[in-house]
């Protein structure tokens, strides 16, 4: 696996040197990108090998017009299949198919489709970098659902000179649009999917939950996406919702669905969408400021500030049951209430501290806020922020529809 490609691209580098470019495209696997099954360790290392080398081509080659990339596929379903091996059972069957997202095994015409999108020299943007893809579970029911926040990934995704953070000075400039339809510059071309999402993603699935996947945008298009969901888990950065967003999630929790808000400084932003060429709903719009958003004057319940700013003040914490509070800290974890249910069998006692798991970001139970009642904080841990003196909490309330919601506090809970 590692030999072939590394001689492959030894004489094919050259050959492309000397005609201007060309574009390289390795057979990897996802036993190399996560975690190995057990007697594959020779295939994984040498899987793991073609990632390494796949990135250290395209750092190389990629200014110098050669494209670099890799596909990651999982079972792929062929003759050469363990399925179709003459002995092969029911359990193995069954076996292959678990391991993977979509309980089933991939189509060679499917990975032909990847391979075909990253090869033609039309798609210029497609240089050693990981693109996410979220393959939208068909049905809910019954399944733990867990949310990509790809409309915070394009907020701060500063492809092209322009974020809803900074323009080409700072602040000041900074763009009051941000397109889906971009690549994405951070997190290597994932946004915030490897280091606040993927942690979650990959325990998840080795648990064996029964799961589906959606993203912010899938949300925003379907607003029966949650119907029947046991649970729906915000990971660790989802800050930005639209209306339609933030009504999803309070029909969930009020038709019974857990939810659990894994990060910090969720549902802070009010976005609305708008149109692009490729889709009715692929622009996140964001003023940060309301007043400066030309629908003020026509429907000011639209406004792009934050949630919590008038003139409809509508803050997080009458669904997340915290209230944002600052950036950065860095503090442990202080358990306020060991003998919560969602405590047990931990062993843990009141005023143990778990280190360094509050920050940067972090949330507080505010009661000045509009906050669900009763709700039991399970760490308050003292933290200092901008010199100002305050608390980090761990909360969870439930509703009369039987729903649990479960919020970390911390922007540390999945990376930290």
């Amino acid at each position: 696996n590692l030999a072939s490609a590394f001689l492959g691209a030894k004489y094919q580098v050259p050959a492309m040197l000397a005609r201007g470019g060309g574009s390289l495209i390795f057979t990897s696997s996802f036993v190399g990108y996560t975690a190995g099954l057990p007697g594959m360790a020779a295939y994984a290392a040498s899987k793991a090998g073609q990632i390494g080398l796949v990135k250290a081509l395209a750092a190389e080659y990629g200014p110098k017009g050669i494209r670099v990339n890799a596909v990651l596929p999982g079972g792929t379903d062929t003759p050469a299949s363990l399925t179709h091996a003459p002995d092969a059972t029911p359990e193995v069957q069954a076996f292959v198919e678990g391991i993977h997202a979509l309980k089933r095994m991939a189509l060679p015409e499917e990975i032909a489709r990847s391979v075909l999108h990253l090869a033609p020299s039309r798609d210029p943007l497609a240089k050693g970098g990981l693109i996410p893809l979220t393959i939208r579970t068909p049905t809910m029911k019954g399944a733990v659902v867990l949310i990509n926040a790809n409309t915070t990934w394009a907020a701060y995704n500063h492809w092209g000179g322009t974020s809803l953070y900074s323009g080409k000075t700072g602040y000041a400039d900074r763009g009051y649009a941000a397109s889906l339809d971009r690549p994405i510059d951070f997190g290597a071309g994932t946004g915030d999917l490897i280091a606040n999402e993927r942690p979650l993603v990959m325990l998840a699935e080795e648990l064996g939950l029964s799961l589906g996947y959606a993203t912010n945008s899938d949300m925003q298009a379907d607003p029966h996406l949650l119907d029947g969901a046991t649970a729906v888990i915000s990971l660790g950065h989802d800050e930005y919702y639209s209306q339609a967003m933030r009504d999803i999630l309070v029909k969930a929790r009020d038709s019974g669905t857990n939810i659990a808000f894994l990060g910090a400084n969720a549902i802070y932003r009010q976005i609305r969408f708008e149109p692009t060429p490729l889709g009715s709903e692929r622009l996140v719009i964001n003023y940060k400021d309301g007043s400066l958003d030309p629908i003020m004057a026509t429907n000011p319940k639209a406004n792009t500030g934050s949630w919590r700013s008038p003139p409809f003040s509508r803050p997080e914490s009458d669904l997340t049951g915290v209230y944002y509070q600052c950036n950065p800290v860095k503090a442990p974890m202080v358990v306020a209430d060991a003998s919560s249910w969602l405590l047990a069998g931990t062993g843990l006692k009141v005023g143990d501290k778990l280190a360094g798991l509050v920050g940067s970001e972090y949330d507080q139970v505010t009661p000045s806020a509009p906050t669900p009642r009763p709700i039991e904080v399970l760490f308050h841990s003292p933290v200092t922020c901008k010199g100002d003196a305050q608390f980090s909490d761990v909360a969870y309330y439930t509703t009369s529809s039987g729903a649990g919601v479960f919020a970390s506090g911390t922007s540390s809970w999945v990376c930290g």
